[in-house]
């Protein structure tokens, strides 16, 4: 037998497994084998040996993790948009913190995302961008040309659910894809 299942938002499972021995009910059809016999409906107990959270270890996540706090030099913000301004001739010291995918598969990677001003976002440390590493979770340093600039950073869990830029704010610009919230983007000036 082959089962579809299309995921939606909210359904979430550790472990996917059925929720009782008669979960397997065929809607008012019938179900016989070649010589006529009626199927056995009855399943194993949820969790018990050959149940099939006992024999998969399938994970549902469409809970996006999410930056609880976003600061460059020390100045940032708890809302969105982050509306600090900072301004330095040094190097920026950029640093987040995370709910941690609270009820979700975990985080996989932290990218740190810049824009010049008005211009497009551009991903600076992490896998996949110009420095290819994991960015630190506890936060990174980053030392452009002098100029002004928007920084994110994207949380990106084991499943790939990703915060994302706001792609309705002018100053903002990068979808991840996953669910979409914000990451409390905040401008520095350098220079």
């Amino acid at each position: 037998l082959t089962f579809n299942y299309t995921v939606a938002v909210g359904h979430n499972s550790a472990d996917l497994d059925y929720t009782s021995t008669s979960a397997l009910a065929l809607n008012g059809g019938t179900m016989k084998d070649v010589v006529g016999n009626d199927a056995v409906l009855t399943l194993a107990s949820p969790g018990a040996v050959g149940s099939l959270g006992a024999n998969k270890n399938i994970v549902i996540d469409t809970i996006a993790p999410a930056i609880t706090s976003f600061s460059i030099n020390g100045t940032g913000c708890s809302g969105s948009p982050c509306t600090a301004t900072i301004t330095t001739n040094a190097a920026l010291n950029i640093a987040w913190a995370t709910n941690n995918d609270a009820g979700g598969s975990g985080i996989q990677k932290y990218e740190v995302w810049r824009a010049p001003d008005g211009g497009a976002w551009a991903c600076i440390i992490g896998i996949g961008c110009a420095v290819n590493r994991n960015a630190n979770p506890a936060g990174e340093t980053d030392n452009p040309a002098d100029g002004t600039y928007w920084y994110g950073v994207h949380a990106i869990d084991n499943v790939n659910n990703c915060i994302s830029e706001d792609t309705t704010n002018a100053d903002k610009g990068h979808a991840c894809g996953g669910v979409v919230s914000d990451s409390l983007d905040t401008r520095a000036d350098k220079g």
